[in-house]
């Protein structure tokens, strides 16, 4: 048998660091491009709204464009796992498409805000090969709605197109940032309610 040799103690402390660093970076950059745009951010405001020195960002990021990944991949990891986590709760078509019709929403009104609208508006600033390896996990998280879409038409819940309904809803959600009022005639539930009764069909 051989002589098995102590571990060297890995700097825990260090890593934690490290990794609420980044953390903080990407959070700070998700709402700097939502507020004044991606390519109106540059690499100093970003490193002065942390508080550290603009070569620091480097240790984190290689390049500006990885940052922005960074930022969508979050977006899209918190859709997934979300809605992994509450569809499992759902019996029926139309309680998971309220299940997503809620997610959605969040994602542009919620906490997270500024990482969806970062998601939809900037897309196109997102180098190529970047986007095709966003697309694999958008596309995991886009499966569930096409399902549940159409389930949703096949039992006649919904008469329109499940494809143009997706498009449609996608683009009016990242928009409704801009018109709702949290404080207004509807609350998130009762919006979330209005959205549903604009897609299924009565059933009298």
């Amino acid at each position: 048998m051989g002589i098995k040799t102590a571990e060297k103690p890995q700097d825990t402390s260090k890593t934690k660091v490290a990794r609420r660093s980044r953390e903080s970076l990407i959070e700070t950059a998700a709402q700097l491009f939502a507020q004044n745009g991606y390519n109106k951010t540059n690499v100093r405001e970003l490193a002065e709204a942390v508080g550290m020195k603009a070569g620091s960002i480097f240790y984190h990021f290689k390049v500006k464009e990885d940052i922005l990944y960074a930022v969508m991949k979050q977006a899209i990891e918190s859709l997934l796992e979300t809605t992994q986590k509450d569809i499992v709760t759902a019996t029926t078509p139309v309680e998971r498409l309220r299940v997503l019709v809620r997610i959605e929403l969040d994602m542009y009104m919620g906490d997270q805000s500024s990482y969806g609208l970062v998601l939809i508006h900037e897309w196109r600033s997102l180098p190529t090969d970047l986007q095709e390896d966003l697309m694999v996990m958008r596309a995991e998280y886009e499966s569930y709605w096409n399902s549940t879409l159409e389930a949703c038409h096949q039992a006649g819940i919904i008469q329109a197109n499940p494809k143009i309904v997706r498009r449609l809803l996608n683009g009016a959600f990242s928009w409704v940032i801009y018109w709702y009022k949290p404080d207004g005639e509807y609350n998130f539930e009762q919006l979330v309610d209005e959205v549903m009764a604009m897609l299924v069909a009565r059933r009298d």
